[in-house]
């Protein structure tokens, strides 16, 4: 790792800066942000995370000792922070910013990726012994297996699209491991000094790796089929971080380069086409990390020495914005939360009650029809607990059965709870008439007055008569409760 490098900072911007992040994240405590940049700040043990819309720091999520990585699941979801010092990954919720798990690692943690099937986080390190991989399963946050130990201490990992390769870089070679059983398959000698860090292509076929070698810093473009070099670039700076756009077009190198009386910075912009050096962007000194937003329209790159992130915008290639960010801002990710839709099944007694209700769950329903006397206004409550929001134009819609009888008037409750059923927040209510019909079901939409922000939270659903009829209502497939447009887990 290199020595931090800090700028002063005023304790007058620091005052300032602490705050506004402290009202910042008093006013948006209940908002999900949909596109984020997340930020290790070494010095402070915490990952800050940034709202990519306005530029604000709007949470902070504590860490282990010195946090250098963080990776975000390709769910969005969870977080999982490599911290150097502490011989430990933190894992938290990107929605809630609450820390999940703790994994205490057998080595260091230097580096680390996620398996794009989400099943895996791999995470490299050292002991007193030598280097190591270790592998954690992401639904239990425990470590299923450690490799033998390298020849040598990795700098970056990566792992290829269909979660079956991790690839790897030390010093001088590239190596390709075995996702599940950590053997390494090959190791072939690249570059000519200090092989830092490294990206790869959409499609996993390249490997993107810069060599940091004082004499001769170069971007390397390696194939990944066999490990051997393509092509080569050189640079002018010696390389720090590198990141790749989505669409695999630019590659970003954040270098720096020691001048009389100081250092100076810059961005090289590679073509991914050519593999040439289409700009260079002036920055200032210090760069540790840089990662592009999910649409691509933005670079973000860690300024340590100035303990802020500068924003890039990617198609004027200027410098538009700094980011104040802690004391040593590291490497950092950014993710899209994706909207999508929740679909909750009602059952009757074929799966266990939830806080005294039927059950809600994304599980079809098995068990027979259930005889309801609206008269005792049954309800349901979701298995799960969510965390997030619904977005505006969100809807609601209750689909039932159809029920052989007299149209009877009937209210729709949608509520939210805490996950033990207490505080109950009634979010929206409908009326209609369960209707005389002979075959398929009824939809019924449920207004809601505002978007809904749920934290740990479920969703109940109740239904009443002031009739008090015994009506035989069977769930099965039929009976379906359907909100769109859900930014968060799960």
């Amino acid at each position: 790792m290199r020595m931090y490098r800090r700028a002063s900072v005023s304790a007058a911007r620091t005052w300032v800066s602490g705050l506004l992040a402290l009202l910042l994240m008093a006013s948006y405590a209940s908002t999900v942000w949909a596109d984020s940049v997340y930020v290790p700040d070494t010095l402070s043990d915490s990952v800050a995370i940034i709202d990519q819309a306005s530029g604000l720091v709007v949470a902070t999520v504590p860490t282990g000792s010195h946090p250098g990585q963080v990776v975000i699941s390709p769910s969005g979801g969870r977080g999982y922070v490599a911290n150097s010092m502490g011989n430990s990954v933190t894992v938290f919720d990107t929605i809630t910013y609450q820390v999940l798990a703790t994994v205490l690692l057998p080595h260091s943690a230097l580096a680390l990726a996620i398996s794009p099937n989400n099943a895996r986080v791999y995470v490299t390190g050292s002991d007193t012994t030598g280097t190591r991989v270790t592998a954690i399963d992401t639904s239990s946050n425990s470590i299923v297996s450690s490799s033998g130990y390298l020849t040598s201490p990795l700098t970056d990992l990566a792992v290829s699209p269909d979660s079956t390769r991790v690839y790897a870089v030390d010093t001088l070679t590239f190596k390709t491991i075995d996702a599940t059983t950590l053997a390494t398959l090959s190791s072939v000698a690249v570059g000519a000094g200090y092989l830092k860090a490294l990206v790869l292509s959409p499609d996993g076929t390249r490997a993107y790796l810069i060599d940091a070698g004082a004499s001769f810093p170069q971007l390397i473009v390696v194939g990944t089929a066999n490990g051997v070099a393509a092509s080569t670039t050189g640079l002018t700076y010696v390389p720090e971080a590198l990141a790749i756009s989505l669409d695999g077009q630019s590659v970003y190198v954040a270098a720096d380069k020691v001048v009389t009386g100081g250092m100076v910075s810059n961005i090289a912009v590679m073509a991914t086409a050519s593999n040439t050096v289409v700009a260079n962007i002036a920055g200032t000194s210090g760069y540790s990390g840089i990662a592009v937003s999910p649409d691509g329209s933005k670079v973000y790159a860690s300024d340590d020495a100035n303990s802020a992130v500068q924003v890039i915008d990617a198609a004027s290639r200027a410098v538009t914005a700094q980011i104040y960010v802690g004391k040593y801002p590291a490497r950092p990710a950014t993710a899209r939360l994706t909207p999508h839709n929740v679909l909750l099944y009602l059952h009757s007694t074929d799966v266990a009650s939830v806080n005294g209700s039927y059950a809600m769950t994304s599980t079809p329903v098995s068990a027979p029809g259930l005889s309801l006397n609206l008269l005792n206004n049954p309800s349901w409550a979701s298995d799960t607990v969510f965390s997030g929001s619904f977005s505006t134009g969100s809807t609601f819609q209750l689909s039932l059965p159809c029920v052989l009888g007299l149209g009877v008037g009937v209210t729709y409750t949608l509520a939210k709870t805490d996950a033990s059923g207490g505080h109950v927040v009634t979010l929206g209510t409908g009326g209609g008439l369960l209707s005389l019909c002979l075959l398929g079901s009824q939809v019924v939409t449920i207004p809601v007055s505002s978007v809904p922000v749920l934290n740990g939270e479920r969703l109940k659903l109740s239904i009443a008569s002031v009739l008090g009829l015994n009506l035989p209502l069977a769930p099965n497939n039929g009976a379906v409760l359907q909100a769109t447009q859900f930014i968060g887990s799960p």
